[in-house]
């Protein structure tokens, strides 16, 4: 086929062949890109009821939007060839590492990317039905893609349109290796189907042999259905993970592929034996007379669809014990970590390090409220209290308070008068506020453009039903920040929003901390009061020590602008003894010694987050700046490469690419850059700021100070690094880089 063109793609060369067709490069004459094309055989087209069902499976797969899955561009029929336009890949796929056993902790990395998107596949109704070694796409990155979902089946709730339909009960369709029973014996299949074949996987990777693989397509199936795989010496705590996966009953397995995500950030977890710092120490044999983990609650609601409900009940305990003296609370980070998970208790407390831990659950139905809890000893699975509350949903706020009196009670711990009021002091009385609330902090805490957006919508519904509901005002205030800080919207069209929020929080609880915080972050990152800040957010630590979040802001976003950059990587050293796994606080920690000029500690600092989750865009973008300042500019830019991969193109990243190909001496793709950032201005807000950075890169001083001018006026949160940024050293001599920094400091005292 080469040179031939199908639609808008001009086929160059051959990649590979499969049972269902074969993959070719192709350039896309319409975009100037280069793309896979999958054209499907004849033999897979016989049939039209089975052409049919390819054609809406493949488009209904196309719709999966994820770092962990292949991006299929176009699904088109040409001439009776039908094929399926993707991203092209660069990289080997797993079939090429298998066959000897591979390091544990590659394992696991590779496991959790797949397990990432069969998730997203899940909540899109999508089932892949041929997860096997060369359906696994490993970059050089060490980010991992699911490829070829060419035999994905949509799954429809019963009685939907569409339910039943093409692929008929009976039918046997995927590798016979690599099949679930169920599949096997053509029963209908969900996603457990694909968590059986990544057990399958998780065993080959590690023990180096085939699970279920024999002589003939016959034999391999008989196994599946009756044998187990091959006794192997497997690295602790695998072996129940993968017995799991391979239930011949998928009423036994893992039911979702986020709760064998959760599995595998345990066994990963577990596999840091050295000590880290990114981990609290503490010293052997020493531990605080009183140490708690609440856990997330079980949904254990008929539609299982309270998880934000239940979420909210553990935070909100959390949040109430830590108020408390004397008593060590694990924090929501590092606990949530074992949501979804059957983990034996003992091995909780010693990996959270604390002595006793609270789990519950959580029934809904209508305004009916069921909720469990018990506090368990770790040393010796003891219950040293366990309740049942049976009531309206309105009295969640009265049973707050009576699980964390039983756990002070049980601790025998002395509460003064105010101690006793923070702890059981109500933000809102409205159960239908609390609720809209619990499920704004839900999508907050997963700190993206889209759930902040969603945050924003329910934080809002919050105070119309309780326009005194002082939590809801700082979580909008946070919003804002955060879409600020985000670029998403010109600052002007967000400040006073963010303002008003903070000023309403404060006013309704100046004797809380999280009003304190958000307000730190208006005056910060909209009004460059970095000294106005640090007052709030020290006001912040001293209502609550235990904020990590008021000790991060406090590092970023008032002791890193003032130049107190050993202050502020002391504070965020703090906040990781709070939170030990956090990506956002590890990111700001790198952004700190980056602008301490500490390139080597900024880059390790990048590489932990990077190690941990090889998809958190933040850390891929901002590890480029310590990178170009060493002269490692490939590397840089690499990484930058894989920010686009994962969430397109942002003014920070063409900026970051734009700045870097400029220090480099690559002068067109700087100017590339520039000109990619206007056509990004047509869709999103592009400021001064992003501009200024490539005029750096390009060595074009007048219009950087021009660009910089232009990022003033727009009040760019940036500019409050102005004076301590390495990336604005060679304009520190201009006459023009003064008057721009006694405006920052002149807006800062305008603002007060």
């Amino acid at each position: 086929m080469k040179g031939e063109v199908l639609s808008h793609y001009e086929v160059l060369d051959k990649l590979g062949e499969g049972g269902m067709g074969v993959v070719y490069r192709a350039r896309d004459t319409l975009l100037g890109r280069e793309v896979a094309v999958k054209v499907l055989s004849p033999a897979a087209l016989a049939r039209s009821d089975r052409r049919k069902r390819l054609l809406q499976e493949a488009r209904a797969a196309s719709r999966l939007n994820h770092p962990n899955i292949v991006t299929i561009y176009e699904v088109g029929v040409q001439d009776e060839q039908v094929f399926i336009a993707m991203e092209l890949l660069r990289g080997r796929t797993l079939d090429q590492l298998i066959g000897r056993p591979l390091d544990p902790r590659q394992v696991v990395k590779i496991a959790i990317q797949i397990a990432d998107g069969l998730d997203c596949a899940q909540q899109a109704g999508i089932v892949h039905r041929d997860l096997k070694p060369s359906n696994i796409f490993l970059l050089d990155s060490g980010l991992v893609k699911i490829v070829d979902f060419g035999l994905a089946k949509q799954v429809h709730p019963e009685g939907e349109p569409g339910s039943g339909a093409l692929t008929t009960e009976g039918m046997v369709i995927g590798t016979p290796s690599y099949m679930s029973p169920e599949q096997a014996e053509g029963r209908p299949v969900d996603t457990r189907s694909d968590l059986f074949a990544l057990g399958i996987l998780l065993y080959e990777m590690l023990s180096g042999q085939r699970a279920f693989a024999r002589d003939t397509s016959l034999a391999s199936v008989i196994a599946i259905l009756n044998e187990e795989p091959p006794p192997a010496e497997l690295p602790a705590g695998f072996d129940f993970l993968i017995r799991c996966c391979l239930d011949k009953n998928p009423d036994r397995r893992y039911q979702r592929a986020a709760d064998l995500r959760g599995a595998l950030e345990d066994l990963r977890f577990a596999m840091q034996n050295q000590p880290s710092r990114l981990m609290a120490r503490v010293e052997p044999g020493r531990r605080p007379a009183h140490t708690i983990a609440v856990l997330p609650f079980t949904d254990m609601s008929p539609g299982r669809d309270q998880e934000w409900f239940c979420d909210g009940i553990a935070e909100e305990i959390i949040n109430a014990l830590t108020t408390i003296d004397h008593l060590k609370v694990a924090s929501r980070t590092s606990a949530f970590r074992f949501k979804g998970q059957a983990a034996d208790i003992s091995e909780i407390g010693r990996q959270l390090r604390v002595d006793n831990v609270l789990e519950g659950s959580v029934r809904t139905h209508a305004d009916r409220l069921r909720i469990t809890a018990q506090l368990i000893d770790v040393r010796d699975g003891y219950h040293l209290w366990s309740a049942r509350y049976d009531r309206q949903l309105a009295d969640i706020f009265a049973i707050q308070e009576e699980i964390a009196q039983a756990i002070v009670d049980t601790f025998r711990l002395h509460l003064d008068r105010a101690q006793a009021a923070r702890m059981l002091l109500r933000h809102s009385t409205d159960a239908g506020a609390y609720q809209l609330y619990l499920q704004g902090r839900y999508h907050w805490n997963k700190r993206t453009m889209p759930s902040v957006r969603q945050a924003i919508s329910y934080f809002e519904k919050a105070i119309q039903r309780d326009p005194e509901y002082v939590l809801a005002y700082a979580g909008l205030a946070d919003c804002f920040s955060t879409c600020n800080y985000y670029g998403a919207e010109p600052p002007a069209s967000l400040r006073e929003r963010a303002l008003e929020a903070a000023r309403r929080a404060l006013a309704l609880g100046p004797a809380l901390a999280e009003p304190h915080t958000a307000m730190g972050l208006v005056k910060a990152n909209f009004e460059y009061d970095i000294h106005g800040a640090e007052e709030h957010f020290r006001r912040a630590l001293e209502i609550n020590p235990n904020s990590s979040t008021a000790r991060y802001f406090y590092a970023f976003s008032s002791l890193a602008p003032q130049g107190r950059l050993a202050e502020a990587i002391m504070e965020t050293q703090r906040a990781l003894a709070l939170e030990p796994l956090s990506l956002p606080i590890l990111t700001w920690k790198g952004a700190i010694h980056y602008l301490n000029r500490e390139y080597e500690l900024s880059v390790e600092e990048y590489l932990r987050v990077v190690e941990l989750d090889p998809t958190f865009v933040r850390a891929r973008l901002e590890i480029a700046l310590p990178l170009f300042a060493l002269g490692r500019i490939p590397e840089g830019l690499q990484h930058l490469d894989e920010a686009r991969e994962l969430a397109g193109d942002t003014p920070r990243g063409v900026s970051l690419r734009g700045y870097g190909c400029g220090r480099s001496g690559r002068r067109r793709e700087a100017e590339e850059a520039l000109m990619e950032l206007e056509l990004l201005g047509e869709s999103m807000f592009v400021g001064g700021y992003e501009r200024a950075l490539i005029y750096c890169g390009l060595g074009e001083r007048v219009s950087a100070l021009e660009a910089l001018r232009q990022a003033l006026v727009e009040r760019s949160p940036w500019l409050i690094f102005i004076q301590q940024s390495p990336i604005f050293d060679d304009l520190r001599g201009e006459a023009g880089f003064a008057p721009i920094v006694r405006g920052v400091k002149h807006a800062a005292r305008g603002s007060g």
